[in-house]
């Protein structure tokens, strides 16, 4: 058996046998060298010297060639008005420390597979100052970042063997630091018995889940004391000052981890007497009390291992609070898309649709049965032993169902069972499997309903399962009424996916384009970068903005797209996509009306009007006319055209989908003016608070809603309760798209 994370062997001889990646043959096989040693330690020196000369080896003599360095620097530079600072000095980090000693110098046209998998592979074992190996999680950023270099040069139109997007790192999942009830009761002891600032913050990030960068920016203008509620918007972290020095730093407000980061939580009342108390200003950070002065993270950090220490618990880090909070949650039953929208997301436990409980505690009832059914389960499963409750689904109104459980010793099952078998045994028998509320995905359902590339029209977004015994559920576009459809829900991850999938679905239509701007990408969180380069790479009419100036862009080439339609009988489709709109000012901005400043992202073309030939006579009013004649069509600017695209669009074939992550936003740039989203007629909506989701989709409860369900409405016919397919992965679809040709 190997050493854990390394193929390093003990062979029955006694000597240690260490294997590494030489190549792979053109059929895919693996081609392994090995090493051989006396000793473990011998061995992993000896297989680190093989990887470091085999690694040489495979790469052929410089050429005049671009060079990985000189790519890597100008994407650098490329990415830096995208990003956080702090997301740049992590990339220059590992560009100095893991990525140019290995791949500087190296031409692109000689990066394989094998060399981005061998230099991960010896990270990964001898990686580190200390030579001990790298976690799988710097190796991943490691990869990640190339993987990005290499997709930005092929952009560049520079050829590359090999993206980096086939080389996989199995993660190491790490177990989570969760305080006991008896340890959060001596904690919380310990920090009301002296609410000075640290303890104040540890008290407020234990009763609302909020990260130490999140705490330590948090001001008082984000408490709401008449809505009992704090507002999460920013972070406070130290970063690098590559202006003076490598080892020197400052320190930087900024916005959070990501955008459902944004977010707005609830205050416990004997918390929200402790702030009420410990106010003395209006205005500047909670703890400080201050508008210059602010407490650090790692000052709070520190602070807390001292706490823990006098409170006698066990050392954990600031986060563990972050994850007790999103536990006692689940124990106490608060149903998981709150927990999810505060926190973090529940878990597998959610997906299983079928529950049986045997002699459950309080708690254990709670988690699974929900906070509507946990008391009936409690009085169901108080009996002598063997007394059980099965729910064959919380979500339903359905009680629970009083059952009994047999026990008996592995002797008298055998027995049981080989008396069944011999009594049955001419009795015609098939295999049950049951399975749980189970989501499909959309690569599955495609291939179980023989579902393959085409050109035919009207187009089939193929969106998921309706709760209720009925057909796949599907929206069909065509050109008969308006098809915008308008996804919120502040579950980042089901918003991806719904978006994502609705793109497939449109992508294996040859007579559909695809114009995508995704807010996530502007603000360099690439969450979806892979999933985009795969339709780029397969599609030929998919687009993806990144940047302000292609968003500007875009819509004057659809625009013209629609002019020309207007004359002329084209019957393909052309799907706009907005994802994250929260994240998109410009969008917002011309979805409110606002004239966007064009000659700050594109150069505009002069628009005056042309000298008129005097020798014709018919010159100044054929030219008059002409004008007359196209101007309802010559709308300058692209609010403008944005906003008539949206009223018109569907009629020629042009249709929208936009994605948002909070409901303020829709009701602060989609309700202005020309109300915009009276013209999204169809609509996705997930885990919003009531009275939003009311405000999109009438007289639904979105509370009752599991992780893997969403509310859908034309706006026509009725409501339904939908689970949407699961998107496929980027290496899924790569796989599929490519099987397409």
């Amino acid at each position: 058996m190997s050493r854990k994370g390394e193929n390093i062997y003990k062979r029955k001889d006694g000597r240690w046998e260490g294997r590494y990646v030489k190549s792979k043959s053109p059929s895919g096989k693996t081609q392994y060298g090995y090493v051989y040693a006396k000793t473990y330690r011998d061995a992993k020196e000896k297989l680190r010297k093989a990887f470091a000369s085999h690694s040489q080896q495979s790469i052929p003599p410089t050429t005049n060639i671009t060079c990985f360095s000189v790519i890597a620097s100008e994407w650098l530079n490329n990415t830096i008005p995208q990003v956080k600072e702090s997301t740049i000095n992590k990339y220059h980090n590992l560009l100095q420390s893991y990525i140019l000693p290995i791949y500087g110098e190296i031409p692109l046209s000689h990066i394989t597979h094998d060399f981005i998998e061998c230099q991960c592979n010896n990270l990964l074992l001898y990686g580190g100052k200390n030579k001990s190996g790298l976690s799988s999680k710097t190796v991943m950023d490691t990869l990640s970042v190339i993987r990005n270099i290499l997709k930005f040069a092929v952009r560049k139109g520079i050829f590359v063997p090999c993206d980096g997007t086939s080389v996989q790192i199995k993660q190491v999942s790490t177990s989570m630091r969760i305080l006991s009830s008896t340890e959060q009761e001596r904690l919380c002891s310990y920090l009301n018995s002296e609410k000075n600032p640290y303890n104040i913050g540890i008290l407020l990030c234990l009763f609302t889940g909020l990260r130490v960068g999140e705490i330590c920016a948090l001001h008082w203008e984000d408490i709401s004391f008449s809505e009992q509620t704090l507002y999460v918007h920013q972070t406070l972290q130290r970063i690098q000052d590559k202006s003076c020095s490598e080892k020197k730093t400052r320190i930087v407000l900024t916005t959070p981890k990501s955008a459902c980061s944004i977010r707005t939580i609830p205050i416990p009342d004997p918390i929200l007497k402790i702030l009420n108390d410990h106010q003395t200003s209006r205005k500047g950070f909670l703890l400080t009390n201050s508008e210059t002065h602010f407490i650090e993270p790692r000052t709070m950090q520190n602070r807390f291992k001292t706490v823990l220490k006098k409170s006698e618990i066990e050392s954990a880090n600031f986060h563990a609070l972050r994850h007790t909070f999103a536990t006692r949650c689940i124990e106490l039953g608060f149903d998981v898309n709150i927990i999810s929208t505060l926190t973090l997301d529940r878990g597998t436990i959610e997906q299983m649709r079928v529950r049986i409980g045997l002699k459950c505690g309080e708690d254990d009832a709670r988690y699974l049965f929900s906070d509507r059914y946990e008391r009936d389960a409690l009085d169901k499963m108080v009996g002598p032993k063997g007394t059980a409750v099965m729910n064959p689904d919380y979500t339903e109104q359905y009680g629970n169902t009083g059952l009994r459980v047999a026990f008996c010793d592995n002797e008298s099952k055998a027995k049981y069972l080989k008396q069944i078998s011999e009594t049955f045994a001419n009795e015609p028998c098939t295999t049950q499997i049951f399975e749980g509320s189970r989501t499909e995905q959309l690569l599955d359902y495609f291939s179980n309903h023989g579902i393959k590339q085409t050109n035919d029209l009207p187009v089939h977004i193929h969106m998921g399962n309706t709760i209720k015994v009925a057909d796949p559920f599907e929206i069909i576009v065509d050109r008969k009424r308006k098809h915008n459809l308008l996804v919120c829900g502040s579950n980042e991850r089901m918003a991806n996916n719904i978006v994502n999938e609705y793109m497939v679905s449109a992508a294996i239509n040859t007579s559909t384009s695809i114009y995508c701007i995704d807010g996530d990408s502007l603000v360099g969180d690439d969450v979806s970068g892979d999933f985009y380069n795969v339709l780029q790479s397969h599609c030929s009419n998919f687009y993806l903005a990144t940047s302000r100036t292609d968003i500007v862009q875009f819509i004057h080439d659809i625009y013209e797209i629609y002019s020309a339609r207007k004359k002329s009988n084209e019957s393909g489709i052309i799907f706009i996509i907005i994802k994250n709109l929260q994240f998109l000012d410009i969008i917002k901005s011309m979805l409110k009306g606002e004239t966007v400043e064009e000659s700050e992202y594109i150069e505009t073309e002069d628009d005056s009007t042309p000298a008129v030939d005097n020798s014709d006579p018919f010159a100044s009013l054929n030219n008059f006319i002409s004008s007359r004649s196209n101007s309802s069509n010559n709308l300058s600017n692209s609010n403008e055209k944005l906003l008539k695209l949206i009223e018109d669009g569907s009629g020629f074939g042009i249709h929208f989908v936009i994605s948002s992550l909070e409901y303020q936003t829709v009701k602060d740039c989609m309700h202005y003016g020309e109300n915009s989203l009276a013209k999204f007629p169809e609509r996705i909506i997930f885990s919003l608070n009531d009275n939003d989701a009311d405000n999109l989709v009438e007289n639904v409860s979105v509370t009752g809603l599991r992780d893997n369900t969403v509310y859908f409405t034309d706006g026509v016919k009725d409501t339904y309760q939908m689970k949407p397919y699961i998107a496929p992965t980027a290496m899924e679809l790569e796989h599929f798209l490519s099987s397409l040709n």
